[in-house]
């Protein structure tokens, strides 16, 4: 699993704001993501248009947990965490 520089970076800004809650989100969602990334990713709002490809996990109202996946030669999933901060 890797994250986009730019999700690190949000991560970050979500804890130097302190934001527990989202931070508490974006655990539980990265963790159900390790644990079985063919069923999140099925339970998961697939983007279209210019995003199409990708994936989306609600985080709160306003910010979404987006990130891309696909199978491996070996039929591993390989994740890529594009953003978990604002709409798209």
């Amino acid at each position: 699993m890797e994250w986009s520089s730019r999700a690190i970076d949000e991560f970050f800004e979500y804890a130097r704001l302190n934001e527990r809650k989202n931070l508490d989100k974006i655990e539980k969602l990265y963790k159900q993501l390790k644990r079985d990334p063919v069923g999140f990713a099925m339970g998961s709002e697939r983007l279209k248009g210019n995003l199409s490809g990708l994936y989306s996990r609600k985080i709160n109202k306003r910010d979404r947990f987006v990130f891309n996946m696909d199978v491996t030669e070996e039929g591993k999933p390989n994740i890529y965490i594009v953003s978990i901060k604002n709409h798209y």
